[in-house]
């Protein structure tokens, strides 16, 4: 099981926030139940990764309880789209009737800012499920230093990140 660390809460949205570097896609990803249901950060570069890689990423974090995923970096509206897949399944009636409804975005060309401050203040999980998701996770994959500090000081301090992204954008 992975351990996430946690960082701070947003009293913004109500959720503790956490951040999960791995070093490698393939590494074992399961995340602890208390943190059921959540929205996730993938911050990856994955163009050249297999699809069975990204497919089982995806698997990994849907059993895990992600509701909502944004996905970051070079490939990400193919890691995406593959996230998708897995979520209808085979296309029957009774896959797509037995997947829980996950919300996911790509945010290709955006800097990882945009996407740490999407993260923080738009996703909004199906209703049917908000007032449970009280978890938000940013998964670094690849161990590279300089995003996970970008990603740990936002997820450290969400009310500064938002205040300096919303004073950037004037």
């Amino acid at each position: 099981m992975s351990n996430p660390e946690w960082l701070a809460h947003d009293d913004e949205t109500g959720r503790d926030l956490f951040l999960l570097p791995i070093s490698a896609a393939e590494a074992p990803l399961r995340l602890p139940e208390h943190l059921r249901p959540f929205v996730c950060l993938l911050v990856w570069d994955a163009a050249a990764e297999p699809v069975e890689v990204v497919s089982h990423v995806a698997e990994s974090l849907l059993a895990s309880g992600c509701v909502y995923l944004c996905v970051w970096g070079d490939g990400c509206s193919r890691v995406h789209d593959i996230f998708d897949e897995v979520i209808v399944g085979d296309g029957s009636r009774e896959s797509i009737a037995a997947a829980p409804l996950v919300l996911t975005t790509w945010h290709d060309g955006e800097s990882l800012d945009s996407a740490l401050w999407f993260f923080l203040r738009s996703t909004a999980p199906d209703e049917a499920i908000a007032t449970e998701c009280r978890s938000g996770v940013a998964v670094v994959v690849g161990g590279d230093p300089e995003r996970c500090a970008e990603v740990y000081c936002a997820l450290k301090s969400p009310g500064d990140f938002s205040a300096r992204m919303a004073e950037g954008s004037d």
